[in-house]
Protein backbone atom coordinates (compact mmCIF):
# COMPACT_ATOMS: atom_id res chain seq x y z
CA UNK A 1 0.00 0.00 0.00
CA UNK A 2 1.17 3.50 -0.90
CA UNK A 3 1.15 6.44 0.98
CA UNK A 4 2.95 10.66 0.34
CA UNK A 5 5.34 9.87 3.80
CA UNK A 6 4.78 12.54 6.55
CA UNK A 7 2.52 14.73 3.85
CA UNK A 8 5.13 15.04 1.26
CA UNK A 9 4.20 14.63 -2.57
CA UNK A 10 6.88 11.76 -2.96
CA UNK A 11 4.92 8.05 -3.19
CA UNK A 12 5.82 5.88 -0.26
CA UNK A 13 4.96 2.51 0.93
CA UNK A 14 4.00 2.07 4.60
CA UNK A 15 7.13 1.91 7.57
CA UNK A 16 8.35 -1.45 7.68
CA UNK A 17 10.60 -2.95 10.40
CA UNK A 18 13.84 -4.15 9.39
CA UNK A 19 14.63 -7.90 9.24
CA UNK A 20 16.83 -10.11 7.36
CA UNK A 21 17.25 -10.10 3.37
CA UNK A 22 16.67 -12.72 1.82
CA UNK A 23 19.15 -14.30 -0.43
CA UNK A 24 18.93 -14.62 -4.31
CA UNK A 25 18.40 -18.36 -3.84
CA UNK A 26 15.38 -18.33 -1.42
CA UNK A 27 13.78 -16.02 -3.55
CA UNK A 28 11.62 -17.56 -5.98
CA UNK A 29 11.46 -16.20 -9.75
CA UNK A 30 8.79 -13.50 -9.48
CA UNK A 31 10.02 -12.76 -5.93
CA UNK A 32 13.35 -12.50 -8.00
CA UNK A 33 11.96 -9.71 -10.68
CA UNK A 34 10.04 -7.82 -8.01
CA UNK A 35 13.30 -7.82 -5.62
CA UNK A 36 15.38 -6.28 -9.11
CA UNK A 37 12.42 -3.76 -9.76
CA UNK A 38 12.78 -2.76 -6.19
CA UNK A 39 16.85 -3.03 -6.07
CA UNK A 40 16.24 -0.34 -8.85
CA UNK A 41 13.94 1.79 -7.28
CA UNK A 42 15.46 1.81 -4.25
CA UNK A 43 18.92 3.06 -5.63
CA UNK A 44 16.91 5.57 -8.04
CA UNK A 45 15.04 6.33 -4.43
CA UNK A 46 17.15 6.10 -1.70
CA UNK A 47 15.07 4.42 1.28
CA UNK A 48 14.44 6.93 4.08
CA UNK A 49 15.23 4.88 7.77
CA UNK A 50 14.00 5.99 11.01
CA UNK A 51 14.05 4.41 14.57
CA UNK A 52 10.64 4.38 16.85
CA UNK A 53 10.20 2.58 20.28
CA UNK A 54 13.47 0.39 19.54
CA UNK A 55 12.84 -0.68 16.56
CA UNK A 56 14.26 0.22 13.36
CA UNK A 57 11.78 1.10 10.59
CA UNK A 58 12.22 1.47 6.46
CA UNK A 59 10.30 3.61 4.62
CA UNK A 60 10.55 2.73 0.76
CA UNK A 61 9.27 4.44 -2.48
CA UNK A 62 5.81 2.77 -3.61
CA UNK A 63 6.36 0.00 -5.63
CA UNK A 64 2.94 0.58 -7.35
CA UNK A 65 2.73 2.07 -10.59
CA UNK A 66 0.78 5.52 -11.07
CA UNK A 67 -2.63 6.30 -12.94
CA UNK A 68 -4.15 8.93 -14.76
CA UNK A 69 -5.56 9.99 -11.52
CA UNK A 70 -2.62 9.26 -9.51
CA UNK A 71 -0.50 12.31 -11.70
CA UNK A 72 -3.49 14.58 -11.19
CA UNK A 73 -3.58 14.25 -7.54
CA UNK A 74 0.46 14.99 -7.53
CA UNK A 75 -0.25 18.21 -9.36
CA UNK A 76 -3.04 19.15 -7.05
CA UNK A 77 -1.28 17.80 -4.29
CA UNK A 78 1.51 19.95 -5.00
CA UNK A 79 -0.35 23.31 -5.61
CA UNK A 80 -2.10 22.83 -2.08
CA UNK A 81 1.03 22.49 -0.39
CA UNK A 82 2.59 25.63 -2.27
CA UNK A 83 -0.15 27.49 -0.61
CA UNK A 84 -0.14 25.68 2.67
CA UNK A 85 3.44 26.53 3.23
CA UNK A 86 3.48 30.05 1.45
CA UNK A 87 6.31 29.23 -1.33
CA UNK A 88 6.67 32.16 -3.14
CA UNK A 89 6.72 32.69 -6.46
CA UNK A 90 10.11 34.04 -7.36
CA UNK A 91 13.15 34.56 -6.33
CA UNK A 92 15.07 31.68 -4.25
CA UNK A 93 11.92 29.86 -2.18
CA UNK A 94 13.74 27.06 -0.13
CA UNK A 95 10.32 25.90 0.48
CA UNK A 96 9.65 25.67 -3.24
CA UNK A 97 12.48 24.15 -4.30
CA UNK A 98 11.68 21.36 -1.93
CA UNK A 99 8.27 20.40 -2.83
CA UNK A 100 9.09 20.55 -6.73
CA UNK A 101 12.14 18.35 -5.75
CA UNK A 102 9.54 16.07 -4.53
CA UNK A 103 6.99 16.35 -7.46
CA UNK A 104 10.32 15.61 -9.52
CA UNK A 105 11.10 12.55 -7.36
CA UNK A 106 7.28 11.45 -8.07
CA UNK A 107 7.94 12.02 -11.57
CA UNK A 108 11.27 9.70 -11.86
CA UNK A 109 9.39 7.01 -9.70
CA UNK A 110 6.49 6.51 -11.72
CA UNK A 111 8.83 6.97 -15.45
CA UNK A 112 10.89 4.34 -13.37
CA UNK A 113 8.21 1.72 -12.86
CA UNK A 114 7.33 2.11 -16.52
CA UNK A 115 10.50 2.08 -17.92
CA UNK A 116 13.75 1.70 -16.15
CA UNK A 117 15.93 3.46 -19.18
CA UNK A 118 13.60 6.53 -18.74
CA UNK A 119 14.06 6.60 -14.83
CA UNK A 120 18.13 5.98 -14.89
CA UNK A 121 17.99 9.06 -17.38
CA UNK A 122 15.56 11.08 -15.31
CA UNK A 123 17.67 10.54 -11.92
CA UNK A 124 20.93 11.74 -14.39
CA UNK A 125 19.08 14.94 -15.19
CA UNK A 126 18.14 15.50 -11.86
CA UNK A 127 21.44 14.89 -10.35
CA UNK A 128 22.91 17.35 -12.53
CA UNK A 129 20.18 19.69 -11.74
CA UNK A 130 20.81 19.72 -7.99
CA UNK A 131 25.09 20.30 -9.13
CA UNK A 132 23.96 22.72 -10.67
CA UNK A 133 21.88 24.29 -8.00
CA UNK A 134 23.95 23.68 -5.56
CA UNK A 135 27.01 25.82 -7.53
CA UNK A 136 24.90 28.75 -8.20
CA UNK A 137 23.71 28.17 -4.18
CA UNK A 138 27.37 28.40 -3.09
CA UNK A 139 27.91 31.48 -5.61
CA UNK A 140 24.88 33.22 -4.51
CA UNK A 141 25.77 32.62 -0.76
CA UNK A 142 29.04 34.36 -1.83
CA UNK A 143 27.53 36.82 -3.48
CA UNK A 144 25.66 37.96 0.04
CA UNK A 145 28.90 37.41 2.11
CA UNK A 146 30.66 40.05 -0.17
CA UNK A 147 27.83 42.07 -0.32
CA UNK A 148 27.46 42.24 3.30
CA UNK A 149 31.89 43.07 3.67
CA UNK A 150 30.99 45.55 1.26
CA UNK A 151 28.46 47.16 2.59
CA UNK A 152 29.78 46.90 6.32
CA UNK A 153 33.40 48.53 5.05
CA UNK A 154 31.29 51.27 3.49
CA UNK A 155 29.66 51.31 6.62
CA UNK A 156 33.25 51.81 8.32
CA UNK A 157 33.82 54.46 5.78
CA UNK A 158 30.67 56.30 5.62
CA UNK A 159 31.25 56.66 10.00
CA UNK A 160 34.79 58.04 9.52
CA UNK A 161 33.51 60.03 6.32
CA UNK A 162 31.03 61.44 8.32
CA UNK A 163 32.76 62.21 11.21
CA UNK A 164 35.54 64.01 8.84
CA UNK A 165 32.47 65.95 7.55
CA UNK A 166 31.74 67.68 11.20
CA UNK A 167 35.27 68.45 12.07
CA UNK A 168 35.31 70.35 8.78
CA UNK A 169 31.96 72.14 9.29
CA UNK A 170 33.52 73.09 12.77
CA UNK A 171 36.52 74.21 11.15
CA UNK A 172 34.47 76.06 8.74
CA UNK A 173 32.46 77.80 11.31
CA UNK A 174 36.01 78.72 13.35
CA UNK A 175 37.25 80.54 10.48
CA UNK A 176 33.95 82.08 9.30
CA UNK A 177 34.19 83.24 13.20
CA UNK A 178 37.74 84.41 12.88
CA UNK A 179 36.87 86.34 9.21
CA UNK A 180 33.90 88.17 10.80
CA UNK A 181 36.15 89.63 13.50
CA UNK A 182 38.81 90.32 10.97
CA UNK A 183 36.47 92.45 8.99
CA UNK A 184 35.14 93.97 12.29
CA UNK A 185 38.69 94.91 13.13
CA UNK A 186 39.55 96.06 9.44
CA UNK A 187 36.36 98.33 9.20
CA UNK A 188 37.31 99.60 12.89
CA UNK A 189 40.52 100.18 11.39
CA UNK A 190 39.20 102.38 8.11
CA UNK A 191 36.82 104.22 10.86
CA UNK A 192 39.43 105.45 12.56
CA UNK A 193 41.80 106.00 10.01
CA UNK A 194 39.04 108.25 8.15
CA UNK A 195 38.32 110.17 11.27
CA UNK A 196 42.28 110.37 11.94
CA UNK A 197 42.53 111.44 8.46
CA UNK A 198 39.84 114.02 9.04
CA UNK A 199 41.42 115.63 12.03
CA UNK A 200 44.73 116.01 10.02
CA UNK A 201 43.27 117.61 7.36
CA UNK A 202 41.20 120.05 9.74
CA UNK A 203 44.08 120.64 11.80
CA UNK A 204 45.86 121.45 8.46
CA UNK A 205 43.38 123.08 7.11
CA UNK A 206 43.45 125.40 10.30
CA UNK A 207 47.06 126.06 10.66
CA UNK A 208 47.44 127.10 6.79
CA UNK A 209 44.63 129.47 7.50
CA UNK A 210 46.66 131.14 10.26
CA UNK A 211 49.78 130.86 7.99
CA UNK A 212 48.22 132.91 5.72
CA UNK A 213 46.88 135.37 8.08
CA UNK A 214 50.12 135.78 9.59
CA UNK A 215 51.65 136.35 6.25
CA UNK A 216 48.71 138.87 4.61
CA UNK A 217 49.59 140.78 8.07
CA UNK A 218 53.43 140.91 7.28
CA UNK A 219 53.01 141.77 4.30
CA UNK A 220 50.87 144.81 4.87
CA UNK A 221 53.07 145.61 7.47
CA UNK A 222 56.05 145.59 4.71
CA UNK A 223 53.98 147.37 2.59
CA UNK A 224 53.98 150.00 5.26
CA UNK A 225 57.26 149.93 5.61
CA UNK A 226 58.29 150.68 1.90
CA UNK A 227 55.95 153.04 1.59
CA UNK A 228 56.76 156.33 0.48
CA UNK A 229 56.81 159.29 2.75
CA UNK A 230 55.11 162.71 2.22
CA UNK A 231 57.06 165.87 2.53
Amino acid sequence: MADEGSGGILAFEAPQAVLRRASSSELKKGDARQQQGRDLLDSVIAPRSFEKNGTQYMQRAALTPATRQDVINVQRKLNVLLKQREARETGICPVRSELYAQAFDEVIRQCTLINSVRGLLLLRVRNELRMTFAAYQVAYESAIAFGMRTRLKMSVQMHSLNAQRLELKEDIAKLRAELETVEAKCAQIQTDSAAARADDLAKHTEEVEELLKVQNARMRDLEELFKPKKH
